[in-house]
């Protein structure tokens, strides 16, 4: 039988009433869905090969189809899922190494949107 008691205690843990915490995942997880969005309206448009990758000297230099460009998004939500996991379990242990794993989840959430931003903007 499924124990609601376990998991029901996992959120009431003060890792979820702090208000940095709070903000760095909704935060991320706003971003994250923004990147899908951008991503998904912006793809439509493209033939099957597209540039997937842009260097500063030599231009576009890695192609390919479409839907490799949703390894972006999917990258950013499983640093997200896998941040938010350790710093759960490091936030009774070491609250600061729980800030700086969220805060990396934020951060790399803004690049990989700079980045999609980016590619789209290149593409059209």
């Amino acid at each position: 039988m499924f124990n609601y008691q376990k998991y029901t205690t996992i959120f009431n843990k003060s890792f979820f009433k702090d208000r940095l915490v709070r903000f760095f995942l909704l935060a991320s997880f706003l971003i994250n869905a923004s990147i899908w969005a951008i991503l998904g309206w912006g793809v439509r448009y493209y033939p099957e090969s597209m540039p997937l990758h842009y260097n500063i000297y030599f231009g576009p230099d890695l192609f390919g189809p479409w839907y490799q460009i949703l390894f972006i998004p999917g990258l950013g939500l499983c640093l997200l899922l896998l941040d938010f996991l350790f710093a759960l379990y490091f936030f009774k242990k070491n609250g600061l190494l729980s800030y700086l794993l969220i805060g990396f989840a934020l951060w790399a959430q803004i690049f990989l949107l700079t980045a999609s931003g980016l590619i789209i903007y290149l593409n059209y």
